[in-house]
């Protein structure tokens, strides 16, 4: 074994050799037997010829009943017979070269390669081990490209195809340094590679394969990560917490959606038109208030003007982008 749980290895290195010790013998035989037919199989042919030459020799002297026909019948019986044996001689050589070319391709199999390149996750058997075909010594798992798979829902299938754009997230890097190295605010940039062609009708989503050609370092196949679509770009608009954002149920029968905004003491409703949710944030047109506070927290039971006292962890300003 040339390689241990953890080793980096490139395409087409060597990670096990097999010893082929009883390889070479095999072919070493092997070509002697088809050295040895190829001899019986000249041998054969001449002495065919020779037996032909014979009967045709005696043919003249049959005809003049100077020998009896059973001596003609016996030469040809004799060629044929020769002829045969050197049928089976060619066929005998040309087996024992065909197990020369497989004995050959094992012996040159006997030298284990890695298919592409990765590292080794993990190694079965040990130097000295004996084994069989079949038998499995090392898994290599590729680190780049890595493939994220994940799930959408059945309405969002759509706006996904072959090259779409997104981010992958994973855990941040760690206190000590160790970990991986990608921003969990912005993620890596990932491609679609793939989409399933069916539902779950179960649970009513879709399975979404995308690859990621340059993960960053510490990445690893088998880690939890999250997949984050941008789905449009929104200019000119304002940023809110999500918690600030009610919807009040109107004496109509309509829902408004609003922001509670401190007037001084007072709180007063403004309605706003949400645009997009993006984890705890909202983005609303416009900026009904720029120099505004929005209350997120105590106010879900208030009313347009309610007397509020606001405190530094009670209201926000909204972001404008």
């Amino acid at each position: 074994m040339r390689v241990r749980v953890g080793d980096t290895v490139k395409q087409r290195d060597v990670v096990a050799e097999l010893d082929p010790v009883d390889a070479k013998e095999q072919i070493a035989q092997a070509r002697a037997q088809a050295r040895a037919a190829a001899a019986d199989g000249r041998r054969a042919t001449v002495e065919r010829d020779a037996a032909i030459a014979e009967a045709d020799r005696l043919e003249p002297l049959a005809r003049d009943k100077l020998i009896s026909a059973l001596e003609i019948d016996k030469q040809r019986a004799r060629a044929n017979a020769l002829r045969a044996s050197a049928e089976a001689a060619a066929a005998g050589g040309a087996e024992a070269q065909a197990r020369v070319r497989l004995l050959e391709k094992r012996l040159v199999e006997s030298v284990v390669r890695a298919p592409f390149a990765g590292r080794v996750a993990e190694r079965y058997v040990d130097p000295g081990a004996i084994v069989t075909p079949g038998t499995r010594l090392v898994r290599i798992v590729q680190i780049a490209p890595l493939r994220v798979r994940f799930e959408v829902p059945e309405h969002e299938v759509a706006g996904l195809t072959t090259g779409t754009a997104l981010r992958v997230v994973t855990q941040p890097r760690k206190p000590d340094g160790r970990g991986p190295a990608a921003d969990p605010a912005t993620g890596v940039l990932a491609k679609v590679s793939g989409v399933a062609s069916e539902i779950n009708r179960e649970r009513r989503i879709a399975v979404v394969e995308a690859l990621i050609e340059d993960p960053p370092a510490g990445w690893l196949p088998g880690m939890y990560a999250e997949a984050i679509v941008d789905r449009r770009t929104i200019d000119k608009a304002t940023i809110f917490p999500a918690a600030a954002v009610l919807s009040r149920l109107q004496p109509n029968g309509t829902v408004v959606t609003g922001v509670f905004v401190a007037d001084g003491e007072v709180a007063r409703w403004v309605p706003i038109t949400e645009v997009a949710r993006d984890g705890d944030r909202v983005a609303v047109e416009g900026a009904p208030t720029p120099d505004g506070r929005v209350l997120i927290a105590g106010h879900v039971e208030l009313t347009d003007g309610s007397r509020i006292k606001p405190s530094g962890g009670s209201a926000a300003r909204p972001e404008a982008k």
